[in-house]
């Protein structure tokens, strides 16, 4: 293990993106290396996933496949989450993870990006026996006949043409792989591809890969800090360049109108002037440092408000768009709390979303079926979190 971005496989950002305007949480997740290296194992990636409190989960891929248990594990860890899948495939979507993908609610995929197909492979093999042979034939058909039933699944088509794909290892790009996929696929505009597979030649398919030409840049937000900051110092500046020149007039005024005699009371008068403008120019930045840490205690007091807001309406299992008015119309977390509760205390108890008419809980399946056909976000939480604990 070189370091932590490099002796894992996956990383998921600690924090929610609150976006107001569609009164949603999204939540980051990275996949971009291979599925199950480095001994760190799907369990790992699946308990930070079921960690997640978001509306929305963007799964970034750029993976050529890695353990096809580990794989399924996570694409089953994907659709039973309580969050809508938002997948996007930076770059290639390779064996297992091309499985891994069909999670997705929604799939972008760029005109330069792709998925990848083909048999499933045996790689715990050393110097096998006939017996041995048999036993992994009989384990590769199983997992391909797994692999074959998700496939048809996800993109309605035959048992025939997914098995020419498989055993002719297919690459399909842009449009042609949202055409394979279905309807919850999108062909995006194109970004560059970037070369994250290590140990390459140990994929029989490597030899196929296209190659990328460019990397892709992450872009922080300047905080507000800096930009109070740079906006006031570039006053100073301008202030400073105005002052000097003032000064430059009167001193032409007097070399002019006075003898060389006076050129060292002039020179005193220049640097007078400019030992007052540089105090000037110092206190103007520590006033700016003021400002600056006073927006930054203000903007942290601001979104706490908001994030507070957000959970008391989520823990009270109220309609977003009320949460949504409070903070635009800058009410405190205590009145809001005690608004929310007096108009609840008046409300009748709600009724459970899921009931069979026998009073009997209703089978995984059916609950499955529920949450397919679901459009209400909070429904759909609670049949999500109603699965889980029947598994």
């Amino acid at each position: 293990m070189v370091n932590d971005m490099k002796s894992k496989w996956y990383s998921v950002k600690e924090d929610n993106v609150l976006n107001i305007s569609e009164q949603k949480k999204y939540r980051d997740v990275f996949i971009l290396d291979e599925i199950g290296g480095y001994g760190i194992y799907a369990k790992n990636f699946i308990r930070e996933l079921n960690q997640i409190d978001a509306d929305v989960i963007n799964v970034h891929m750029d993976s050529v496949g890695g353990n096809i248990t580990d794989g399924i594990a996570i694409y089953n860890a994907l659709r039973g989450h309580k969050s809508e899948i938002h997948v996007h495939i930076n770059g290639i979507a390779g064996s297992i993870a091309s499985i891994i993908i069909l999670a997705g609610d929604k799939i972008y995929i760029p005109e330069n990006a792709g998925i990848f197909l083909h048999l499933p492979m045996y790689a715990e093999m050393d110097y096998p026996n006939r017996q041995d042979m048999t036993e992994a034939i009989e384990v590769l058909g199983n997992f391909e006949r797994v692999l074959t039933s998700t496939y048809m699944k996800h993109t309605g088509k035959d048992e025939d043409y997914i098995r020419q794909l498989l055993e002719a290892e297919t690459w399909l790009f842009g449009q042609e792989a949202v055409d394979f996929i279905g309807e919850q696929a999108e062909v995006v505009e194109k970004i560059a591809m970037v070369a994250r597979m290590k140990d390459l030649e140990k994929y029989p398919f490597s030899a196929s890969l296209p190659s990328g030409d460019g990397e892709q840049d992450e872009t922080e937000v300047n905080n507000m800090k800096d930009e109070i900051k740079a906006e006031a110092t570039e006053e100073v500046v301008e202030a400073s360049v105005e002052a000097t020149e003032e000064v430059v007039e009167v001193t032409e005024e007097v070399v002019d109108s006075s003898s060389p005699d006076h050129e060292e009371a002039v020179d005193a008068i220049i640097d007078a002037d400019l030992e007052k403008l540089a105090e000037e120019e110092e206190e103007e930045l520590e006033e700016v440092d003021a400002e600056a840490e006073e927006a930054e205690a203000v903007l942290a007091c601001e979104k706490e408000r908001v994030s507070d807001i957000i959970a008391i309406a989520e823990k009270y299992s109220v309609d977003a768009s009320v949460a949504l008015q409070a903070v635009k119309d800058e009410v405190s977390v205590g009145d809001f709390k005690d608004s929310l509760l007096d108009v609840l205390a008046k409300q009748p108890a709600s009724k459970k979303i899921v009931s069979s008419p026998e009073g009997a809980k209703a089978s995984v399946s059916e609950l499955r079926e529920q949450l397919d056909n679901a459009t209400d976000p909070k429904q759909k939480y609670l049949l999500a979190k109603q699965i889980k604990s029947l598994r």
